[in-house]
């Protein structure tokens, strides 16, 4: 059956950054376009250049707002190092939320895991 949900809504955001750190503040008042109730998402990066053509990353994330009343707020990070090869770019990363709710798989998996992404462009 078709779903009746409309996941289209309105989101600002504003963004700042310098020397290898950003940060940015994106806000909705009708997160998912369904609930009416707003969110936020207030994120921090770096990024810094390594030896050997190697690059470290360091984010962190606050997902919170009325949306999340009673629970569901979080913080996520990561860490991840990445280097490229013959063009091939290479990125290796570890990822977790401060979450209660933890989900173990699926598209909304959110306990700690190790990523590698491959990339390249043509």
């Amino acid at each position: 059956a078709a779903s009746s949900l409309d996941y289209d809504w309105t989101e600002v955001y504003i963004g700042v950054g310098a020397n290898g750190f950003s940060a940015k503040y994106s806000y909705t008042n009708d997160y998912t376009g369904t609930s009416d109730k707003s969110a936020y998402y207030l994120e921090a990066n770096y990024g810094m250049d390594l030896a050997q053509g190697f690059g470290l990353g360091l984010h962190v994330g606050r997902s919170d707002g009325d949306y999340f009343d009673g629970g569901g707020d979080q913080t996520d990070y990561s860490v991840s190092l990445s280097k490229t090869f013959g063009g091939v770019g290479f990125k290796l990363s570890f990822m977790d939320t401060d979450t209660d709710a933890e989900i173990k798989s699926g598209p909304f998996a959110n306990d700690g895991r190790v990523v590698l992404t491959v990339s390249k462009s043509m």
